[in-house]
Parts: C-alpha cells; sequence; structure tokens
C-alpha cells in the first residue's frame, strides 16, 4: 500500500498543500458554505454546510490518512499569506495503481485566480513521479464549465460521458464526464 506522510507540504508558486488537519474548521465551513460548491460535489457534501460537518470531514481525514481504500484530502493555502482556500483530494485505488477520484472545491472568494488549476497541476505531479500511479480519474457535472476548463488546462481528457446519471441538489439532471491523465 502507497503511503503519504502526514507532514507532507507541496508547494507551488502560490500555494502550500497540507494535510486537511491543518485546517481550521471554522474557517473551512464559511469556504465551503456555498450552494453552487455542494451542488457541484454531490451529495455526501452538506447545504448549508455547518461547522459540524467540516469538524467530521477533518477528524475523518486525519483518522482515514493513509488506510487502504480511503482518500489523502489536502487543505489549500496561499502562500503570500497563509489564507485556507479549498480542499483538493485523491483516492488510490491499488490494483489498478490509478487514482480513482481527484476531487476538488475552492472557495467562492477565489474562483478565476487560476489557484485550482495550479494546485490540480501539483497534485497530478506529485502522484505521477512519488506514488508512480499511471492513471488519474476525474469526474466533473456537465454544468460545472470551470471544474472542466481546469482539468483540461492540467492536461486531462475526455474518456467519456455517463448521459443523465446525476440528479443535484437543485434538481436538475445532469451528465457526468469522465476525465483521464496518464503518467508520461
Amino acid at each position: 500500500m502507497k503511503t503519504i506522510p502526514k507532514n507532507i507540504k507541496l508547494e507551488t508558486k502560490r500555494l502550500v498543500l497540507k494535510p486537511l488537519w491543518n485546517t481550521n474548521p471554522k474557517t473551512m465551513q464559511k469556504q465551503a458554505n456555498n450552494f453552487t460548491i455542494a451542488n457541484f460535489i454531490g451529495p455526501d457534501f452538506h447545504h448549508p454546510y455547518k461547522l459540524k460537518n467540516a469538524t467530521g470531514f477533518i477528524q475523518s481525514s486525519k483518522d482515514n490518512w493513509n488506510k487502504k481504500g480511503k482518500e489523502w484530502v489536502f487543505a489549500i493555502f496561499t502562500k503570500e499569506n497563509n489564507i485556507y482556500i479549498g480542499n483538493i483530494g485523491i483516492k488510490y485505488d491499488e490494483i489498478n495503481n490509478t487514482i480513482s477520484n481527484l476531487g476538488y472545491w475552492i472557495g467562492e472568494d477565489f474562483w478565476g485566480n487560476g489557484y485550482m488549476s495550479e494546485a490540480v497541476e501539483e497534485i497530478c505531479k506529485y502522484s505521477f513521479k512519488i506514488l508512480k500511479v499511471r492513471k488519474i480519474i476525474a469526474k466533473v457535472f456537465s454544468p460545472n464549465k470551470a471544474s472542466q476548463k481546469v482539468l483540461i488546462k492540467s492536461g486531462f481528457e475526455i474518456e467519456g460521458i455517463l448521459k443523465k446519471s446525476h440528479i443535484l441538489k437543485d434538481k436538475k439532471i445532469v451528465d457526468e464526464i469522465v476525465f483521464g491523465k496518464f503518467s508520461k
């Protein structure tokens, strides 16, 4: 089983990614309490997003770090002033040596600045070079154009579309687009 050190710190030009338990739950709750974010993440993401949701998710991330079949979740901070802006997580599939799910969100105040593309590229780099996975998979609901743009900018390709596969919180029935990126 692959593991990631609990003291890991990934840095980009403008960001620092650290395990989620380095986050203040109140700050996470504030950033996550957004209907658009909840709508595009799926049914397990609460809205309204309460302090107990943040506290529980942070604790679960810490408890499950490096456990088989669990997701590694990183908090994203700005490098310049250490402001928490969102999360990015990867789930490892040991049988297929892939990241079977790359998921992320960023607070609305930080949309449109290229932060998520920067975080995705760093997680991909780490996954390919250090974890030595052969492929990374990400899934996005069709109305989430910004997330699709992030993945395409980061070198992902559309591999398929699951037609009318999900009902969002706003009751719209949408397609799920499956993206993939291979190790070079």
